[in-house]
């Protein structure tokens, strides 16, 4: 379980961490189980000893030393292959070996301890009892402590040392000379936590891993230009130039635009917090009383040292949806910018998720949501069915897609119990320093084809596989640009 866990986070910084690579990952787990199990049973019938056993677990450990810089050389090395194939290929790579060598093990075991008793079922039990308290553990302890203390190269070289270290000892001791390559691999190892330090253009303020993704803030300068990125999973979730302290990106304008419908002092919800542009727009300069809800626990303190959140910004962690059930007063406006990487969670889009938040609101209030920026074919199949959702709570919708063509733009929805004129705001959207009537930039949903759109709801939550084809076009541009500049100076995939 240890080794499924830090595989898939070894994967996620570059092929993200949406259905496409936890489907795969555990996939492959189960087939390298079924690999190990059939294959331990045939190796059981020829009568196996001791020996075979520690040199099992000796070469499953090896592989898991080097997973790290497997995971690294092989992601770059299959960038330009089809993504989902790629992540296949690695997958079977990083899993396949180790586990089935793991997965042998308790049938030798269970072979070794019943060979000369009759009580096989009993030993059977038991062997398979202790390894699943043990995957129970290591799930636990790897996935909320180990990772996020440690990366993922430090703890995948302490699991395979450990075992492996044990059995090198067993086999030495018993006169097998051959096990000192087992100095290679663990000196291999070693080197691999080293890291580079030739990145350039790029300054590298923070990096951490954890079960909710990779969080990294960096500076990249270009043309003497300063921008600085909060990623997760290597997928920009805060942009701000650093020469001017503004948001690198439109929707934020368009969202500050949109909030300054009502007059300072109003209250605002903001769900999903990021490195704070929105929230600090909210509170800087249209003098809103601002609450951010924030799931990852990480996010708050770098959003305050590195984008300058304001202190006057209140910041929960909780999960948004948990947060509404229990909040005590309504709200003049509701923001959802919850993406986490290119994907959404899922269950704060559905019917009933809306209908929560639509019971937080005022009756004059707005709900705005930042979307991607596909309305149309596959792409679109998720913002469609989002507006069939919004519609079906009982909102009356508008749609205002930022400038640019579909995969660099955002959609934002919003959504109100009365239909609203938004032609006189106290902070007008601005085109090339003039105001623009921000009505004539409302997309027609009469011209969107509505018919493959569902409603999203707790017992059908298609989000996720609707966005995919919309997610996927996201996570290869930043690949293809972000990502292979970043390895190219040095910035590894993970720590």
């Amino acid at each position: 379980m240890a080794v499924e866990l830090l595989s898939a986070r070894m994967l996620a910084p570059y092929f993200g961490s949406g259905l496409y690579t936890w489907g795969t990952v555990i996939g492959i787990t189960v087939l390298a189980l079924a690999l190990g199990y059939y294959a331990g049973g045939k190796l059981a019938e020829k009568n196996p000893g001791q020996e075979c056993l520690y040199w099992l677990i000796l070469l499953a450990s090896s592989f898991i030393i080097v997973m790290p810089a497997e995971a690294k050389t092989l992601t770059m090395a299959f960038s330009d292959v089809n993504p989902l194939s790629a992540l296949i290929a690695i997958a079977m790579i990083l899993l396949i070996p180790c586990l089935m060598l793991y997965s042998m093990t308790p049938v030798v075991l269970i072979h070794l301890l019943t060979e000369n008793t009759g009580n096989s079922g009993k030993t059977a039990g038991n062997v398979f009892a202790v390894s699943t308290i043990g995957g129970i553990i290591s799930t636990f302890l790897t996935g909320f402590y180990i990772i996020p203390g440690f990366g993922l190269s430090v703890p995948a070289l302490v699991l395979g040392l450990v075992p492996g270290t044990l059995c090198f000892l067993m086999l030495l001791l018993r006169g097998k000379i051959i096990v000192i390559a087992y100095f290679i691999v663990v000196m291999f190892g070693f080197l691999e936590l080293r890291g580079k330090n030739t990145h350039s253009n790029i300054k590298i303020h923070h990096i951490s891993e954890g079960i909710m993704g990779q969080l990294l803030v960096a500076d990249v300068t270009q043309n003497n230009n300063t921008n600085r990125f909060l990623f997760v999973d290597r997928m920009g979730q805060t942009y701000m130039n650093l020469n001017t302290g503004a948001a690198g990106w439109g929707y934020v304008d368009y969202i500050t635009a949109v909030s300054s419908y009502f007059p300072q002092g109003s209250e605002a919800l903001l769900l999903g917090l990021g490195g704070g542009m929105v929230a600090n727009n909210l509170y800087r300069i249209l003098g809103q009383k601002v609450t951010a809800v924030e799931f990852d626990a990480r996010i708050p303190g770098l959003a305050r040292k590195y984008f300058s959140l304001n202190d006057a910004v209140t910041v929960v962690v909780d999960d948004a949806r948990h947060y509404l059930k229990s909040a005590d007063k309504k709200q003049d406006l509701i923001i959802m910018d919850l993406y986490k990487g290119e994907t959404v969670p899922f269950h704060l889009y559905t019917l009933e998720s809306l209908r929560l938040i639509q019971s937080n609101l005022k009756s004059e209030g707005l709900l705005i949501v930042n979307f991607n920026g596909f309305l149309n074919g596959e792409e679109g199949k998720a913002g469609r069915s989002l507006y069939k959702t919004l519609a079906k709570a009982g909102f009356h919708i508008r749609i205002l897609p930022t400038y640019g063509i579909d995969k660099y733009r955002n959609c934002i929805f919003i959504a109100s119990m009365q239909e609203k004129d938004f032609s006189e705001l106290r902070m007008p959207l601005k085109k090339d320093g003039n105001p623009v009537n921000m009505e004539t930039l409302f997309t027609d949903p009469n011209q969107l084809d509505l018919d493959d759109g569902v409603v999203f709801n707790d017992d059908k939550p298609l989000l996720e596989l609707y966005n995919i084809n919309a997610a996927k076009v996201w996570r290869e541009e930043y690949n293809q640009y972000y990502t292979k500049m970043f390895t190219s100076k040095g910035v590894e995939l993970f720590k």
